[in-house]
């Protein structure tokens, strides 16, 4: 697999009569997520780290393909090349984190690229230790 939408199949190109309690649904899932993880750390291993920078790095590289002068002009799109050397790592962890089968839950109303935006704010907020 080359692209995240190929990942996320079928997503919608925008959200779709999303809900404050489609939003919080989704972000207590990455809470539970995140609870469900160890809290030892070892070396090298940061479980709870892992699951936070996986997410945010994704939510990252997918509104960092800014292009002046394109037809699209970048942002949150929901397209990330994984063959990029800048993007090494990513499907596995989110493969490993389970995301997708939680995007699938959730894709009949949330865009991928809106998803991808809820759960890095999401594991943001859990590591800092707030759930709001």
């Amino acid at each position: 697999m080359q692209y995240l939408e190929q990942m996320f199949a079928d997503s919608l190109e925008f959200s779709q009569d999303i809900t404050v309690d489609d939003y919080e649904s989704i972000s207590q899932a990455i809470f539970d997520k995140f609870e469900a993880l160890p809290t030892t750390l070892g070396a090298n291993d940061n479980p709870r780290g892992s699951l936070v920078s996986c997410l945010l790095r994704t939510a990252g590289h997918d509104f960092m393909d800014f292009r002046p002068n394109h037809e699209h002009e970048g942002g949150s799109d929901g397209c990330i090349n994984f063959s990029d050397p800048d993007n090494g790592g990513l499907q596995e962890c989110l493969t490993r984190h389970g995301i997708p089968e939680l995007f699938e839950e959730h894709r009949a109303k949330v865009s991928l690229a809106d998803f991808l935006v809820i759960i890095a704010e999401a594991a943001m907020a859990r590591a800092h230790g707030t759930e709001e």
